[in-house]
């Protein structure tokens, strides 16, 4: 390896092997990028100490970016030849604009201070001057509008840009800035809860600007996030607004969409299914929300807790079904209903309520004709019920559905109520149904073989009775019912 070539600072260097390959390895960057990490901590720390002329000196004492013009050698391929062609010149402009805009962002820091420490004056000369120089900032009075507005100061920056918009009334910035800040402050006051001191500010900003948007969805929208609706709806009673704006709940309904879990926008939306019957998107909103909570209990098991939201979704949902039977079928909508329905039976089942658990499944049915969870669960409570007839149509019904599912509990169910009088058909199709569906389920299999006991096939029932001690080999019941089971004869072999 011969060396050919040192950079003079001796960050770059230049070499070649005998065959002429020529490679080079390029220290500057490295070094550049470690200073520029220094220079960022030293401002940042200055930054938090509030330093900031500290920081303007600093900045303003670097050098022009000397990489504009020395060439960059990079180690990243390799080149034939003499050294001359490995340098390639990049023109890099990056520092010299980070160094402009952070200069810019600490002299504004620094008139910001200025502000709060009552030098206006020299504030508002540091302000036109960056205005002059950046055409891209706004106004001096704006900036200097927008530095006024610090805590505890906000009722005398209001006043001080009041009196900027009546000198200049044809100015459109100044009045956008000056509704801006009557919306900043009053949601600031209604965000610590000082209601009653944001209701003269709104209604002066709605006397201001009659013709500007109205504010009141954003607000209350904004309230219901810190869970002060309720409070911003009775302020709003107080705010005097033009007699041409319209309601506004309808706008503020369909923002607060999102937040249906929130029990304040709850209460908002029974209010508005109340005063806005004729409106399905209301009813529609609250009914899925009281569902979702009705299921969230449903699936925790707090089978009594349920009915509450499940009753109520079922009385907002099943108007809006009953409507759309007149136009385009809302398959949406309709599983909504029968999920209310359903759940709503699951729950009374559990409860042993038995009769009001037949007549949700019986509805749910009725919503959804082929669905087969409801045939199977209402041919369960019918068998409680010591119905079997009932349950031998219910389970005559799920077998011939093109959709299926596995029913593992009315397998069980039918293996208990039906085995001391013997397996119809019927209940054994039902059992195999669910192993096919629910191959994995221990409870599945030894329903099946249970079943095949009280038909009298003892080969059927071990056949079963194994695969369920496979799949729960620690359950000692099932392993009893092994043994026990093909000892048992069928009713035409006389015992032993």
């Amino acid at each position: 390896m011969q060396q050919l070539d040192w950079s003079p600072d001796g960050l770059r260097l230049a070499s070649a092997s005998q065959d002429g390959l020529v490679r080079i390895w390029d220290a500057s960057r490295a070094a550049r990028v470690l200073a520029r990490q220094n220079l960022r901590a030293r401002l940042s720390d200055l930054r938090a100490k509030k330093k900031f002329q500290e920081a303007i000196d600093l900045l303003q004492s670097l050098p022009a970016d000397e990489n504009e013009t020395a060439p960059h050698f990079r180690p990243s391929s390799d080149h034939r030849g003499n050294s001359a062609n490995a340098t390639v010149q990049v023109p890099d402009l990056s520092d010299d604009l980070e160094v402009e805009m952070l200069l810019q962002q600490f002299q504004l820091d620094r008139a910001r201070q200025m502000v709060r420490d009552g030098e206006l004056d020299a504030a508002t000369i540091l302000y036109r001057q960056l205005s002059a120089d950046s055409p891209e900032l706004p106004d001096p009075r704006l900036l200097l509008a927008d530095a006024l507005f610090y805590p505890g100061n906000e009722a005398k920056a209001l006043q001080w840009l009041e009196n900027v918009v009546a000198e200049s009334p044809e100015n459109e910035d100044y009045g956008d800035k000056l509704a801006f800040r009557y919306q900043l402050a009053a949601i600031s006051l209604c965000r610590a809860g000082r209601f009653d001191e944001a209701v003269p500010i709104l209604t002066k900003l709605a006397g201001r600007f009659p013709d500007r948007r109205d504010f009141r969805p954003h607000l209350a929208a904004l309230m219901a996030v810190a869970h002060r609706l309720k409070e911003t709806i009775a302020m709003f009673e107080k705010v005097t607004v033009p007699p041409a704006w319209p309601d506004y709940r309808p706008e503020l309904a369909r923002r607060l969409l999102a937040l249906l879990n929130d029990p304040e926008v709850v209460a908002f939306y029974r209010q508005m299914t109340a005063d806005f019957p004729d409106v399905p998107e209301y009813r529609r909103g609250l009914g899925s929300v009281r569902l979702t909570d009705g299921v969230a209990l449903f699936s925790a098991g707090d089978w009594q807790e349920s009915l509450e939201p499940l009753s109520e979704a079922v009385e907002l949902l099943a108007p809006l079904v009953i409507s759309e039977s007149q136009g385009p079928p809302d398959y949406d909508l309709t599983n909504r209903l029968w999920e209310a329905y359903h759940r709503r039976a699951g729950s009374r089942l559990n409860l042993g309520e038995l009769d009001g658990a037949i007549a949700d499944y019986s509805e749910a049915i009725r919503v959804v004709p082929d669905d087969p969870m409801p045939y199977c669960w209402r041919a369960v409570a019918y068998l409680k019920r010591g119905e079997i007839d009932k349950a031998r149509v219910d389970c005559e019904a799920y077998l011939k559905l093109p959709r299926s599912c596995g029913c593992t509990p009315l397998a069980q169910t039918l293996a208990e109520r039906l085995r001391p009088g013997g397996a119809p058909k019927w209940a054994l199709a039902v059992a195999r149904k669910t192993v096919e569906l629910s191959p994995e389920s221990a409870e599945a299999w030894k329903s099946l073989g249970l079943l095949h006991v009280a038909a009298g096939d003892r080969h059927q029932a071990a056949i079963a009775l194994k695969q369920a001690v496979e799949l729960a080999p620690g359950d000692e019941s099932l392993r009893s019912l092994l043994d026990e089971e093909p000892r048992q004869t069928t009713p035409e072999e006389p015992k032993q």
